[in-house]
């Protein structure tokens, strides 16, 4: 039975770990595919990101980055909650296709202030495509606190094969 609830404990581990140790853009977190979702955030020991959607907001803070798959007629909000009332997140969608710095922004949020969930509303129907969560900071540029994703609404994933036997 011992065996049996370690090899559980170490297959949840295993699953688990995409969302628990998002870095940078090349080695992003995720994908995520469904809504609602939800997870726990924690960042890198660099700042990837400088300066993002047109200079909009300089983020000197530490990185995640998740990838998120989004299918055709989505409609969805991203809320980013720090769980330490100090924290001033930043907080990105770039893409489609692409996590450069220069990647077209699809939303951005910054105007919640310290300890308050910042709250991105791409509008309706943006193409298919994978996109780039940025959980950044503009409060400090070392250090970072765990925070909580959460997505709501309609991100659907295209159906990629269907056989009926």
């Amino acid at each position: 039975m011992k065996k049996i609830i370690s090899g559980i404990a170490a297959a949840a581990a295993v699953l688990a770990a995409p969302m628990a140790f998002a870095q940078t853009c090349s080695a992003p977190g995720g994908p995520v595919t469904t809504s609602p979702s939800s997870f726990n955030s924690t960042c890198t020991a660099t700042d990837e990101f400088n300066s993002i959607c047109a200079g909009s907001v300089t983020a000197i803070g530490t990185s995640a980055v998740y990838a998120v798959q989004v299918g055709a007629v989505n409609n969805f909000q991203i809320t980013v909650t720090p769980s330490v009332n100090t924290y001033d997140h930043a907080i990105f969608l770039i893409g489609p296709g692409s996590c450069a710095q220069t990647t077209p922004c699809v939303a951005d949020a910054d105007n919640a202030g310290p300890g308050a969930a910042e709250v991105l509303s791409p509008a309706a129907n943006i193409p298919t495509g994978t996109y780039y969560l940025v959980i950044d900071s503009t409060a400090a540029a070392t250090g970072c606190v765990p925070s909580s994703v959460n997505f709501t609404g309609t991100l659907p994933v295209s159906l990629q094969n269907f056989s009926v036997e």
